[in-house]
């Protein structure tokens, strides 16, 4: 040992015995959550209590050859619809859109979204087996209530419950815009189509990693995935 130099001394790496525990558990809400990257995957981690801190998962991640794919660059679709109002602040323009899927007991359920296009947060995701007007109404108003006042516009497409009387005699009261996109142009509401298209992505996991629910549904408020049971209840928190 004395013939060898002191700068080619290394130190050896005692590995941690959860190491490996660790890096099972990566590989699985890898595949179990392939949209994540490695900070979403940390704060599942910490949620579920294990110690470690965010540099940490990253090099675990990069070791075990986890990284998200490139997104390739998107071009745009088409053009903007007319008078385009592009929000500057939180509050001025709320996106809203309905999904519909089927429970386990093939049974329909609609899921209205309603999101900030400033912020990029979801409103509300009130879920029911039939949702009218009235009740998107209903859901604006207690959105109201909670931020204190209306957006200058609501943009949506022209479906029956965004056309109906009760919405327009809401944002008249309310001093609030109506933005209609054109009809077989969902790009021109882009920010609620990736929040109901992600959304859906995560019930569908959900779904698939718990056979046993027989009469459950999925609904996503503030970026955070929540289970409820029995969608006839007509609403979802």
């Amino acid at each position: 040992m004395t013939s060898q130099h002191r700068s080619s001394q290394r130190y050896q790496r005692r590995l941690l015995p959860e190491e490996a525990l660790l890096r099972q558990r990566l590989q699985l809400l890898a595949r179990r959550h392939p949209r994540y990257g490695y900070r979403r995957i940390h704060a599942i981690l910490r949620r579920e209590g294990w110690a470690c801190n965010r540099k940490r998962v990253q090099r675990l991640w990069r070791d075990e050859g986890l990284r998200l794919p490139a997104k390739p660059k998107r071009r745009r679709r088409g053009p903007r619809m007319p008078g385009h109002l592009t929000a500057q602040a939180p509050n001025e323009v709320w996106a809203i859109d309905f999904v519909t899927d089927r429970t386990a007991d093939g049974r329909p359920i609609k899921i209205l979204t309603v999101t900030d296009e400033h912020t990029r947060e979801a409103l509300a995701t009130p879920a029911a087996r039939r949702m009218s007007a009235d009740d998107t109404v209903n859901t604006l108003e207690r959105i109201v209530e909670l931020r204190g006042h209306a957006p200058k516009m609501i943009r949506c497409d022209n479906g029956p419950e965004f056309v109906s009387q009760s919405l327009r005699d809401w944002c008249r009261f309310n001093h609030a815009g109506t933005g209609y996109i054109e009809p077989g142009a969902p790009w021109q509401n882009p920010f609620v189509e990736s929040f109901t298209f992600t959304s859906a992505e995560n019930c569908s996991r959900w779904k698939a990693s718990t056979p046993s629910s027989k009469h459950s549904s999925c609904s996503t408020t503030g970026g955070s995935s929540t289970t409820t049971t029995d969608p006839t209840n007509h609403s979802t928190t």
